[in-house]
């Protein structure tokens, strides 16, 4: 059996031969004079404790928050934390694995270790969208993978582990060559990158080859375009020396082919197609090729705002019933970007997100430039999830639902108020956790105003004596009131009175109850403008020295187990089922005759014998007593297998002759549903409920039964 243990891994992030290309001069298409070679020599640069790697610099650094995998190679994968507290070169990153030969890889996924594309280890993603800040790649996008190392009981630190990068760095420059310089003072929310050729792919899922420190081809969710994605505080100038940077998967591009440059900025749009030159250009593993982009008057035109609201998608686009991954081709084009995407549990529906990892949909570029509201219609995949909607803004303003969505089968309305963006914004669905099925996303300009509730914070009902009371309170609370309205409180009851309202509590009195009355419940109606009214029951002691009315029911699973079929001995020309109750006891099935107030004595005129059985003839315990019966209702919905079923309800005043008040026949093979009440003057006689099949053969069964019975005390 493998030792389970907790290692310690002392990480240095070790410098790399990087790759680059550049030009003093403007490049239409780049050719093997762009290409320089570089190192990245070992500096003091600025750290910024988010960034894993400063190309500014010359130290690759490990971040707050970065998690690596350790693995066996071909099972095993276990998640490696760190507790740094600042960028540094070196990290310690502790978690629980099996002992011997082992790999660890940056960054730590849960897709699992397997086999793919020919190749078994971790199986990891290059996202096609991705975060990147001033100066460095998305962090998040980086692969990396460290040579093989040996843990035991005895060897439980590994100091030393050195990283090699297996994705490529592509360094995006654009030069701004326009007439006026019109780039000189703007800075991109997006540039992307899109190859010509349908096997030139760029991002997507790959396995990573621990013994030869490789990835596979692509074999999942490849495409050939990646986006760089910028917020306010991550975006950069424009100004022929600042970049953009991408991970993305190591490929030779070939001659001819051509690779597309497009990028957003606050005014401007972005566009120029490069034909790859004569040898190609080889976006080398662990390398960086720096492409610079220069950018006439004709690849950069000025840019309307985004689309207008309202922005509506009831993804009646997703037609497929399985849920399968979404492709570019799948999604709709009012959607610029989307991670862990599905289609959802039907057609008209998408799921984002997995039982591990978050997803999302991001939609193209709206116009936000007054204050806006989000309703994002939802559900959640399973209700152990407890996943909240979550809403996005330009990657920056981040509101979150206040409640985890439960119901498996109906869309609820999350509402989210937003002010003024940019007329060039994007907004981004998600969830804080896991995963949820969308059924609708509707973006509208305006404050959504949210309807007042009336929150009653009084326990109900309200009970008070039979005395005479005053100053009785319920306390509430309004949510979203609205200026100048107040609430206001009635009752029809004429024992209820001096309704008075304050400011967060009702108050009332009531009249003293009559000697011998019975209890009496009353209604104070709360209404308040715009929301729905609320109705507070009020319930009064019956008065003193009278009878109280009580009730005490029976349901089927009280009775007997309905989960099967009862067979009776074929001895008499009918089957029974007979439920006697009377003084302090209720069986079934049985003949006692125990002489109560209220209990059954004799029904011989039926010509049938009960019927005694153990299975039924203890399915009551012994109840509250029913020496005042005043009243019994039954209902029943019973099915036969074989047999027509009758079902009667018997009343005897003397204990000797029971007569028939109520019949229900049933037909054979079907269910039957009956609901009868027989009301006494109080219980003087003995009554019965008598379930009858008539057939002589086969098997019978009966399912819920309810007997509620109304007494006096």
């Amino acid at each position: 059996m493998k030792k389970l243990f907790k290692a310690t891994f002392a990480i240095a992030l070790s410098s790399m031969l990087l790759f680059s290309c550049s030009k003093a001069e403007q490049v239409t298409a780049p050719d093997d004079s762009n290409l320089v070679k570089v190192t990245l020599i070992a500096g003091n640069p600025q750290v910024n404790p988010g960034t894993k790697t400063e190309i500014s610099g010359t130290t690759p650094y490990w971040s707050v928050g970065d998690v690596i995998g350790v693995s066996n190679g071909t099972s095993s994968n276990e998640s490696f934390s760190t507790s740094i507290t600042s960028a540094s070169k070196t990290a310690e990153f502790t978690g629980t694995t099996v002992s011997g030969d082992l790999y660890a890889y940056y960054p730590y996924t849960t897709n699992g270790v397997g086999s793919a594309a020919s190749t078994t280890g971790a199986k990891v993603d290059i996202p096609a969208n991705q975060n990147p800040t001033v100066s460095s790649f998305d962090s998040k996008a980086d692969l990396m993978v460290a040579k093989q190392f040996t843990v035991s009981p005895e060897n439980t630190t590994v100091s030393g582990l050195q990283f090699k990068r297996l994705s490529a760095i592509v360094k995006v420059v654009l030069k701004d060559n326009t007439t006026g310089t019109v780039l000189a003072s703007q800075h991109p929310s997006s540039v992307s990158l899109e190859t010509s050729e349908d096997g030139d792919l760029l991002a997507g899922r790959a396995v990573i080859d621990f013994e030869n420190q490789s990835l596979s081809e692509i074999y999942y969710n490849g495409t050939k375009k990646v986006t760089a994605n910028y917020t306010s505080s991550t975006h950069f100038l424009i100004n022929s020396s600042n970049a953009a940077y991408f991970s993305v998967y190591p490929r030779e591009l070939q001659a001819g082919t051509t690779l597309t440059v497009t990028a957003s900025t606050e005014d401007y749009e972005i566009s120029k197609v490069i034909t790859i030159p004569a040898g190609g250009i080889n976006l080398e593993a662990g390398k960086i090729t720096t492409l610079n982009i220069g950018l006439s008057d004709a690849q950069v035109t000025a840019s309307s705002s985004g689309l207008a609201l309202p922005f509506v998608d009831d993804f009646s686009w997703q037609t497929a019933t399985s849920e399968k991954g979404l492709t570019d081709e799948d999604v709709d084009d009012k959607w610029s970007a989307f991670e862990r995407a599905y289609a959802g549990k039907a057609a008209g529906a998408v799921r984002i997100g997995t039982g591990s990892a978050t997803g999302h949909l991001t939609t193209a570029e709206l116009d936000l430039s007054s204050a806006f509201h989000v309703i994002v219609s939802a559900y959640a995949y399973n209700a152990s999830d407890d996943s909240k909607i979550e809403v996005v803004v330009d990657g920056e303003t981040t509101k979150i639902a206040e409640e985890s969505m439960t119901s498996t089968t109906t869309a609820t309305d999350y509402i989210f108020n937003f002010d003024a963006a940019t007329n060039k914004s994007k907004v981004k669905i998600t969830t804080n956790q896991k995963r949820a099925i969308l059924t609708n996303v509707q973006i509208i300009s305006g404050t959504y105003v949210f309807p007042p509730v009336i929150n009653v914070t009084t326990a109900t009902p309200i009970s008070v004596a039979n005395t005479a009371s005053t100053g009785n309170v319920i306390a509430y609370t309004i949510n979203n009131p609205v200026t100048g309205v107040s609430l206001t409180a009635s009752s029809t009851d004429s024992w209820i009175s001096n309704i008075s309202v304050a400011s967060g509590q009702v108050t009332f009195n009531v009249a003293a109850q009559t000697s011998g009355a019975p209890a009496r419940s009353g209604i104070i109606t709360l209404s308040y403008t715009g929301a729905p009214d609320v109705e507070v029951v009020v319930n009064q002691a019956a008065g003193s020295g009278g009878e109280t009315e009580k009730t005490f029911t029976i349901t089927s699973g009280d009775v007997v187990n309905t989960s099967s079929y009862k067979t009776y001995s074929n001895t008499v020309s009918s089957r029974v089922w007979l439920i006697t109750f009377g003084g302090n006891t209720i069986s079934v099935g049985t003949n006692n005759k125990n002489r109560g107030n209220c209990n059954l004595s004799d029904y011989s005129e039926y010509a049938v014998s009960p019927v005694t059985t153990s299975s039924v003839a203890s399915a009551f315990a012994n109840t509250t007593s029913l020496s005042n019966v005043k009243k019994i209702k039954y209902t029943f919905n019973g099915g036969s297998n074989q047999d027509n079923t009758n079902v009667y309800l018997l009343y005897s005043s003397d204990g000797t002759t029971f007569s028939q008040i109520a019949l229900t026949s049933g037909t054979q093979g079907a269910a039957i549903s009956s609901g009868t009440e027989f009301e006494f003057a109080k219980c003087s006689g003995y009554f019965a409920v008598l379930f009858e099949a008539t057939n002589s053969s086969g098997n019978w069964r009966i399912d819920d039964v309810e007997l509620t019975f109304t007494y006096i005390e």
